[in-house]
């Protein structure tokens, strides 16, 4: 199995990819999760669980800070394709609006559809 750095956060942790996990190591003193030192690890896992199902394990680990290593499940459920779009979220100036500009966009459609459906009675 091939493992691959993908470069440095800007708070000085590196991530390695495998092809469905990511080690995530090196934090500094300037990421604080939970009393976390520059200890952290995380291991991020992706599991297909099923047709329309994705499994999202995360495992922590930092002996400076926790007793014992732990890990928490996320279910991540596909849903309709045409009603559900994804957006990119990664960080950008628009992050704190985002939802209201979807919002915004939903409304329009809906807007578009009804003045469709009056045209055509």
């Amino acid at each position: 199995m091939w493992a691959e750095p993908i470069g440095s956060f800007p708070w000085g942790s590196n991530p390695i990819c495998h092809p469905n996990c990511a080690s995530i190591y090196n934090f500094s003193d300037k990421t604080n999760f939970q009393g976390s030192t520059e200890n952290l690890t995380l291991v991020e896992r992706y599991t297909r669980t099923g047709p329309d199902l994705l499994t999202l394990r995360i495992t922590v680990e930092d002996a400076s800070t926790f007793t014992r290593p732990w890990t928490i499940e996320l279910p991540l459920t596909k849903l309709d394709e045409k009603a559900n779009q994804i957006y990119e979220s990664s960080c950008h100036e628009g992050n704190y609006a985002l939802t209201s500009i979807l919002a915004g966009a939903r409304a329009m459609e809906r807007e578009k559809k009804a003045g469709a459906a009056t045209r055509t009675r």
